[in-house]
């Protein structure tokens, strides 16, 4: 008897699907023997005892966590399914879908953010690499520009202040204030492909952004949490108010199917 065996439990009535029914049995023996990515689950053939399924429910289940991003499945003789850590795109992409039609508007997205920004800034300090300091430096350099410079390149300036928070969250260690910090991030991120621009002070708030990351910066440099969130509050704050002010500008609405950048895009399965 495996593991899996003890596991599982035939369900006393069945008001699912058999397949859902073996894919939530697998996720709780994963979870209660500690599996992790690159673990092996049980092949094919074994499934098909344990669950006493016929071998199409079992492919459909096994399909349904591949969806998920839970698992892999490997060819080849020594392939089969294997244990997957969900990529940040595919989670991102399935929560986006809940707010697709949906209006989302700057203030909401604030209202979160200046709470939530500051934690996971000061939980980041310690943790960011030379590399990330280096990032850092070259967001904020992105965003120093002539006011001729900053009306062609509205976008991409504001794709590189959001780049700013996201290296800082990538290397929160707190992965629930992380993945949170970095959803907000990518919500703004499809706001402003519609409001990009519309917004008449855009330079001041582009300007204020660049003085309060040069500051928070400095601060993670040397390692003060509380400057760090002090600051970033502060930061966050005075963002707050041009967002607002924005959203009686413009009609925030939510943009559809999300934009999936490169780095998450390579990370969700091939159709080859």
């Amino acid at each position: 008897m495996t593991a899996l065996d003890r596991t599982y439990q035939a369900p006393s009535q069945r008001p699912h699907k058999r397949s859902d029914v073996i894919v939530e049995q697998i996720k709780r023996w994963i979870v209660e023997e500690g599996k992790r990515p690159g673990d092996k689950l049980p092949h094919e053939k074994e499934l098909i005892r344990i669950f006493s399924a016929g071998r199409g429910t079992v492919r459909e289940a096994l399909k349904s966590l591949e969806v998920q991003g839970l698992i892999i499945n490997m060819p080849g003789a020594d392939g089969g399914a294997v244990l997957s850590e969900v990529p940040y795109g595919r989670a991102m992409h399935l929560l986006r879908n809940y707010f697709h039609s949906r209006t989302v508007t700057f203030g909401q997205v604030y209202a979160v953010r200046k709470f939530v920004e500051p934690e996971v800034a000061a939980a980041a300090v310690g943790h960011l690499s030379k590399r990330d300091f280096e990032q850092l430096q070259a967001s904020i350099e992105t965003c120093q520009c002539s006011d001729r410079e900053r009306h062609l390149q509205r976008k991409t300036q504001r794709a590189a202040e959001l780049d700013f928070h996201d290296i800082i969250a990538r290397a929160c260690p707190n992965p629930l204030m992380a993945f949170i910090g970095r959803f907000l991030n990518d919500v703004l991120r499809d706001l402003v492909v519609l409001s990009a621009e519309n917004f008449t002070r855009h330079g001041d708030f582009l300007s204020q952004n660049c003085r309060y990351h040069a500051l928070v910066m400095d601060a993670l440099r040397k390692e003060d949490a509380e400057a760090v969130r002090a600051l970033m509050h502060e930061h966050m704050i005075d963002a707050e108010s041009y967002m607002i002010e924005l959203d009686a500008q413009i009609e925030g609405t939510w943009l559809g199917p999300p934009r999936m950048r490169e780095e998450d895009a390579s990370m969700l399965p091939s159709n080859t």
